[in-house]
């Protein structure tokens, strides 16, 4: 459907989670039009990132991933959820594309296997 994975073997939770904040932020802060004089789209994205440990089992680390996708879809519009693998991490921005220091928030929520 409309769910793209990237894989970044070996890469820092922190940094991860930085790219994948950055890369939120660029989807809500562009300007979209499917032509270039054409009106403005609007495209928002529920951001999943999940940290994938050496040796753990692939479904076990896909299915971290899926709940932190699925969570910020329910959450709403240009959430990111986080993983990283002991505990679900939910960071919410402002909606003022001004400010940059995200907000932290743990949220304690079983795992599913």
């Amino acid at each position: 459907g409309d769910t793209i994975a990237v894989l970044f073997p070996g890469l820092d939770f922190r940094i991860g989670r930085n790219l994948a904040e950055n890369l939120r932020n660029v989807i809500r802060e562009h300007r979209f039009r499917l032509e270039e004089a054409g009106p403005e789209v609007l495209v928002t994205a529920s951001l999943g990132y999940a940290v994938a440990y050496p040796q753990e089992h692939f479904e076990l680390v896909r299915q971290r991933a899926e709940n932190a996708v699925a969570d910020a879809r329910r959450m709403g519009r240009n959430q990111l959820c986080l993983h990283d693998g002991t505990r679900l991490v939910l960071c919410t921005h402002s909606t003022r594309p001004s400010e940059t220091s995200p907000e932290m928030r743990t949220l304690a929520v079983p795992q599913r296997h």
